[in-house]
């Protein structure tokens, strides 16, 4: 089954069980109607402190106060309550599709609260609960697709039944990636830029490639981890298994899949100005997000099969 026809199989599959894209529009809307968490009051106030302390200091750089006003501008527009989402990003979907409506603040007349976090504690502390809890989300509902693409139903009690072992299987997935990015990463950093006088720009492209390069081997861990029940360990090995063998295939998905996904975010966002235009972005959204995850789970489902059968004929020729 070639690229094309694993995300014709996605999409088909979405089309034959809508309510798939339940999880995603519930949390959107849930997104929608929570208070705004905000960290403006936060950022306002370490600027504040940091404007302070280097006052009148000599070697100030003169640029100091465009660099202020662009993360006051940041803490303005960011919304922590979105971690809920998990870490969405293709290729290595942990998390749920989702298109937070961020042109509209209210829902039908019921507008949305903003609750300022003050306290840095406070801020960390809502950080990793909403992601942790947004990770639960996001073991549901690849739970869902992953029974439906290799049962063609969903078992719900089997479903919760996995639910915590799952849940802490994902969140050390996560982990795992952070810690091998950074293992990788800092050293590699560190390296370019002691280069970069004579690279320049061209060390940073460099560090992007082989960080993409990691993500790419260990894309496929969450997809084990709930079609095959797979541990962290064992999940690893087989993603890194099924690239090396696969690897030009699973380099087009990957490509193909983030620019649809980014691609039609674009034109989703243009949507959201109004609650109507919203509210069909967010429907249209989670199918588009329900059916590329479905497609890849599909994709990582035949490889496996096509390299556990190559192993098998390798082994009894021997």
């Amino acid at each position: 089954m070639g690229v094309i026809d694993t995300l014709t199989a996605g999409f088909d599959l979405v089309r034959r069980k809508p309510w798939l894209i339940v999880v995603p529009v519930l949390l959107d809307l849930g997104l929608w109607l929570m208070p705004r968490l905000s960290v403006s009051a936060l950022v306002r106030d370490m600027l504040g402190f940091l404007g302070t302390s280097v006052a009148g200091a000599p070697g100030v750089p003169p640029n100091l106060l465009e660099v202020g006003q662009f993360w006051q501008m940041m803490g303005e527009s960011l919304d922590i309550g979105v971690l809920l989402a998990g870490a969405s990003v293709p290729p290595a979907y942990l998390g749920v599709p989702s298109l937070p409506p961020d042109g509209v603040r209210s829902l039908f007349g019921l507008t949305r609260a903003v609750i300022e976090i003050r306290g840095p504690f406070t801020l960390l502390a809502l950080v990793a609960g909403l992601f942790l809890a947004g990770l639960l989300v996001s073991t549901v509902y690849l739970g869902m697709l992953a029974q439906s693409v290799r049962d063609g139903r969903v078992d719900w009690m089997a479903l919760v039944r996995g639910l915590p072992r799952n849940w802490l299987r994902l969140v050390s997935a996560w982990v795992f990636v952070q810690v091998a990015l950074l293992i990788i990463g800092l050293p590699l950093i560190m390296t370019l830029a002691l280069a970069a006088v004579v690279l320049g720009p061209l060390s940073l492209l460099i560090v992007a490639a082989l960080m993409f390069w990691v993500v790419i081997y260990v894309a496929f861990v969450p997809y084990g981890i709930f079609l095959h029940e797979d541990g962290l360990l064992q999940a690893v090995a087989r993603s890194v298994s099924v690239v090396r063998a696969n690897f030009r295939s699973t380099l087009g998905l990957i490509i193909l899949v983030s620019v649809i996904w980014f691609g039609l975010t674009l034109v989703f966002v243009r949507l959201t100005g109004t609650t109507i235009g919203a509210l069909v972005a967010m429907a249209a959204n989670a199918f588009v997000g329900t059916g590329l995850t479905a497609a890849v789970f599909i994709f990582y489902r035949e490889r496996v099969r096509a390299w556990q059968a190559a192993v098998t004929g390798q082994r009894s020729q021997a």
